[in-house]
């Protein structure tokens, strides 16, 4: 039998429409001025207005994404770690889009490793041949969450507000051009758990309990992005150099500067999204993502792009993508 692919037909982000630039950021937090953009490299943030949400931020993101095909949309995979309550943000976001009944909907985990989850899931209901037109979202609103009443800078600074989203066909309903899903690779280490955890102390107010440890956190995720960087190389038998883009979480920039030292990747082939958006946790990878696709569609046989990113857990998740032709 044919192994049927999944490619990627569409794709579109939105961000927070007011970019709060870091010296204010440090006002908020009661920091002297430069500590933020001196410390991470975040210049600014993307913060949501008042009447954002993760559901209007993803809804224009699929706009975006799906254009006139939306109406072709058989299966919405939603994934979000800011988004609470019911109707979770898969229904929620299927309710302001106006799809159809027979448009399934479907809510996944994994925090900032969501999207990568979101897009395995994807591609093997497009090879069950159940589904044919599968949109994938990520959306995250962190800045009514982590404020400077409820964390401390160093984790509260770091976070802005965006959504991305794909229109994900089979590789035969997709032009020949377009990038496809190539096997994923996951893990979970839980002797790093305790790096990160965020809840709500109780169930009467919205007081989080935060454990945070951003320095062994850092050299983690550093670590892990370098062996899945060098894993991917050996799978696909391509060297590091040939690779096109890399759209890989973005914790802050000056991880990211110090990835592309220890790795000899060009900071060029990382789209900076975390410089002037700030950390957008799920949806950071699909941003950077929808950056490389836009700028890839231009070139005529354009080098692979790995995908990849680690979340709260500690998980982590990894694709490349690569065009048919």
């Amino acid at each position: 039998m044919k192994r049927l692919e999944a490619a990627i037909a569409g794709w579109g982000f939105a961000l927070g429409s007011s970019a709060v630039a870091s010296a204010e950021v440090d006002r908020q937090f009661g920091l002297t001025e430069g500590t933020l953009e001196r410390k991470t490299g975040i210049e600014s943030l993307a913060r949501a207005a008042g009447g954002s949400s993760e559901v209007t931020l993803a809804r224009d993101a699929c706009q975006a994404a799906a254009g006139g095909s939306l109406a072709e949309v058989d299966l919405l995979l939603a994934t979000s770690e800011t988004n609470v309550g019911h109707p979770a943000l898969a229904a929620a976001l299927h309710e302001s889009l106006d799809l159809p009944s027979t448009c399934a909907a479907m809510d996944i985990g994994g925090a900032c490793a969501g999207l990568l989850h979101a897009f395995s899931v994807a591609k093997a209901m497009l090879a069950s041949g159940l589904r044919r037109a599968v949109l994938v979202v990520a959306s995250e609103v962190h800045s009514r969450w982590f404020t400077p009443e409820k964390v401390t800078w160093k984790l509260g600074a770091l976070f802005g507000d965006g959504a991305c989203a794909f229109l994900l066909r089979s590789a035969s309903d997709a032009p020949s051009t377009a990038f496809r899903l190539g096997d994923f690779t996951f893990g979970c280490d839980t002797s790093f758990a305790d790096t990160i955890r965020v809840n709500l102390k109780d169930t009467e107010s919205e007081e989080l309990a935060v454990d945070f440890r951003g320095m062994v956190l850092a050299d983690v995720v550093l670590n892990l992005l370098s062996e899945i960087a060098a894993d991917f190389e050996d799978r696909i038998h391509t060297a590091r150099a040939d690779f096109a883009a890399y759209a890989i979480h973005q914790p802050n920039p000056r991880l990211v500067e110090i990835f592309s030292r220890q790795t000899g990747v060009p900071l060029d082939k990382i789209p900076a999204v975390a410089r002037t958006a700030g950390n957008l946790g799920s949806a950071t990878c699909g941003v950077s993502l929808c950056h490389i696709l836009s700028a890839l569609s231009r070139e005529e046989h354009p080098g692979p792009v790995l995908m990849a990113s680690v979340g709260p857990g500690l998980q982590w998740a990894a694709t490349c993508l690569q065009t048919q032709s």
